[in-house]
């Protein structure tokens, strides 16, 4: 490229006619301010190193505390945290999740902060006072389903991901068709024949 460098910055391809600090790519970049937060190459770098030459293929994700990233930033982030392969294969993984209680709503939640791209979840059940103490729901859920509100309270930290939401019972007649686009399904029932029954299956 004639000696001109590429390198991605908060998930966008930039050419540089040339290495130059960390802290003028953020000027040229910025409109202004500085960032709360810098990651290079998946590392998040001290104020010391703001010296340091970026080079070509490096990827720099700038982050400002309080300001929402757009999708392109955020992915970055993830992928700066995961690397590139692993956070694709997050990106474009469905899984589905079997029972939304003590089990299923940390693991929903594990998930989505971990950056799995969809998720089907599927639960009949409302949040009741009893189930404040261990699992991923607030006060202000209660008598809502499980579903609604899980997808609710994830979509605060994770704004993209997409969601299927199921509010039914399983069974051996709807099973298949709630999970057909799922490549992993997640047995977190309660009762035995729930579990039973969708090993079986």
């Amino acid at each position: 490229m004639d000696g001109k460098i590429q390198i991605m910055v908060n998930g966008r391809k930039v050419v540089l006619d040339k290495s130059l600090p960390v802290a003028e790519l953020w000027n040229r970049q910025a409109e202004s301010g500085t960032p709360d937060i810098t990651i290079l190459n998946g590392f998040p770098m001290d104020s010391m190193d703001s010296a340091g030459l970026i080079c070509d293929g490096d990827v720099v994700v700038f982050i400002r505390r309080g300001v929402m990233p757009s999708e392109d930033e955020f992915m970055s982030m993830l992928t700066a945290r995961n690397s590139p392969a692993l956070q694709e294969s997050f990106k474009n993984a469905c899984v589905g999740i079997a029972g939304l209680g003590g089990l299923g709503s940390h693991v929903a939640t594990a998930l989505a902060r971990t950056g799995v791209g969809r998720l089907v979840l599927v639960d009949y059940d409302v949040v009741e006072p009893s189930n404040l103490n261990r699992q991923c729901y607030d006060a202000s859920d209660i008598g809502r389903y499980k579903a609604d509100a899980l997808s609710e309270s994830i979509s605060r930290f994770n704004p993209f991901l997409k969601f299927v939401l199921h509010r039914l019972e399983l069974n051996t007649e709807n099973v298949f068709s709630v999970f057909a686009d799922c490549d992993v399904v997640v047995e977190a029932f309660d009762k035995a024949e729930a579990k039973a029954m969708l090993v079986r299956s």
